[in-house]
This record gives C-alpha cells, structure tokens and sequence, in this order.
C-alpha cells in the first residue's frame, strides 16, 4: 500500500525506565473501527514518529472531535477527501469548530472488497451495506457487478463487516463492500477484489490536535 508524508510536527514520547520524567501514553483517537481504512491510517502516522500510542476506535468524525476537544485523546485521525467521491462529508461537518488544528496528512491507496457470509454467489446478492464513502466510490461498479442491489449506508464499512459476521444482515441475499483485513478477520468469503471504480482511488487523511 503507497502512502506518503506530507510534513509532521509530532512530539515523541517514550516513558522511561531509568528514572527520568515518564509521559503518560498518547491516545490517538480514529474514525471508524478495527481494520477501517482509517484505522491503517492511525498506524501509519504513528508507528514512525511515536512509541507507548493507544489506537481508540470511534465510530465517526464527530466523536472523535468531541473527545478531542474533552482531552480524552491527544489526537485524531480522520478522513478529508477521496480521489474519486470528493470531500469526506461528515469529517467537514464535525471540523466546523475552527479549534481543532490539522498537523499532518497522509494519502492511502484504498482498495474496496465485496464480501459475503457463506455459499452463496454474487447473483444472489440484493443489499450491498457500506459506508456513504465506500459505496460512493464504487457506484460504477456496483451497477456493472451486481444487478439491482438495494445499497445500505452505515457508519463504518468495519462495522457492516462485522453485522454481517453476526448475522445481522440477511446471509442469503446481502454482501458488504469494505477493506480486505476487515473482511477476512472476520471469516467473511471475498466476492471480487477492488470493486472501487478507478484502480488509482486514494484518500487523504489527517492528523488533528486541538
């Protein structure tokens, strides 16, 4: 997966077993769950750049500007624009409070997975559940694949992986488009890899700081 730096202004800190002044652990809040496509954003920026990190799931932007702005996190990862759907609506609308300060982005290759639970193929498809974004990203697609799929928004396309893990969703007609570690952890089966409209999709994500 290609990423790319743009510029960082992140203290490091590192608790210290010698005596020196420890720093309590930085809490790094996200948009979305365990193996979003945010959640890879959060590991990317940090790993370079900060040691002893807490990696917190939130389910969208404006949770995780709420727990910014309460210092329950010390920073936040959102998503801003994509290549292909344009600007991340709801990460605009949570940013309306000019308080919260961007101090890194970082770009990601984004590859959408259509999975399903079970036997069954893609004809028998009807319901295709993701987030807006996702779904947005590959309505070409959605067309040319699947013939008249009702299509579902939810607020994480982790989040619809793990519904139709649970059974939340009908197993035998509905199929959830997210990104491929979300799905296979789940035991989920692969319908069709990259079913986002241009194999070039990408999307910048911040890192933000009250």
């Amino acid at each position: 997966m290609l990423y790319k730096y743009l510029w960082i202004a992140i203290p490091v800190y590192k608790n210290s077993k010698k005596g020196g002044t420890c720093k309590s652990m930085i809490r790094v809040g996200y948009q979305g769950l365990v193996n979003s496509f945010c959640h890879k954003a959060a590991e990317e920026f940090t790993k370079e750049y900060m040691y002893d990190v807490e990696l917190v799931p939130f389910k969208n932007s404006c949770k995780v500007v709420e727990e910014l702005k309460e210092f329950h996190i010390d920073y936040g990862v959102m998503a801003i624009r994509n290549s292909l759907a344009g600007d991340v609506l709801e990460t605009a609308i949570a940013l309306r409070d000019n308080t919260i300060r961007i101090k890194d982005i970082i770009e990601l290759e984004i590859n959408h997975c259509l999975f399903v639970k079970g036997d069954i193929c893609i004809d028998s498809v009807r319901n295709v559940y993701s987030h807006i974004q996702s779904l947005s990203q590959c309505k070409r697609n959605l067309m040319v694949k699947t013939k008249g799929v009702w299509q579902h928004e939810v607020a994480c396309s982790s989040e619809a992986a793990e519904n139709l893990s649970n059974n939340v969703y009908d197993i035998s007609n509905s199929a959830v488009i997210c990104r491929r570690e979300a799905g296979e952890a789940l035991g989920l089966k692969l319908l069709v890899e990259h079913m986002e409209d241009d194999i070039n999709n990408k999307t910048s994500f911040g890192l933000f700081k009250i």
